[in-house]
């Protein structure tokens, strides 16, 4: 199995359950790509300017360029965590060639939905491309083309991201959803540095 896992706004592949995630699966024997995708420096990130390195269009460059051919036999995953999941699936929209065995969303979401006026502006700027591409991917029947598995993951409690916004996702794709009380966006923010839940999703 080769497994992808994104990361999101501001991210980084060393941060939150993703190197746990990619040690385990290395283990079992899986390949696992974990690419730092381009980002800005969030202290020095300016809202009235245009441009920045974290756009729709940088990704997807960044995504087409990986290795994701697999061997025969061999099954394509995809982990993608808060604003990647809404990447995936303009990913999708935009690679007709692109598929995989399973998807796996967590803390997904395909519109604003902002939470209140603290809602943070620099990571509303940096997410506008990819919802614009999200908002344009094939629906319902005809994702299970692309993506067999489709499973939604989030928190009640997750303060950026609302049940609602997460849900859409859900409905928009058909996922299957898994909704935890607690763990907020699913990060080390929220003290979540190991996700059993997603690796049983992956490896189940």
């Amino acid at each position: 199995m080769k497994v992808l896992i994104l990361h999101g706004s501001f991210g980084s592949p060393s941060e939150n359950w993703f190197p746990w995630l990619k040690l385990k699966l290395e283990e079992l024997g899986h390949q696992v790509l974990s690419p730092q995708m381009p980002v800005d420096d969030y202290a020095t990130f300016d809202v009235n300017k245009s441009g920045g390195q974290q756009t729709f269009s940088n990704w997807l460059e960044k995504a087409e360029s990986l290795n994701l051919s697999v061997a025969d036999g061999q099954e394509l995953v995809v982990v993608a965590h808060s604003i990647a999941p809404a990447f995936v699936l303009g990913w999708l929209d935009h690679n007709p060639q692109l598929n995989f065995k399973k998807f796996i969303a967590v803390a997904p979401f395909i519109s604003d939905g902002r939470k209140g006026p603290e809602y943070d502006q620099k990571i509303q700027k940096v997410n506008e491309t990819f919802l614009i591409a999200a908002s344009r991917v094939v629906t319902g029947e005809d994702m299970i083309e692309r993506a067999k598995e489709i499973t939604a993951i989030y928190a009640k409690d997750d303060p950026y991201v609302s049940s609602e916004m997460s849900e859409e996702f859900i409905e928009k794709t058909g996922a299957k959803r898994i909704v935890l009380e607690t763990g907020g966006h699913l990060n080390s923010e929220a003290g979540v540095n190991e996700f059993q839940f997603v690796l049983d999703e992956i490896v189940g």
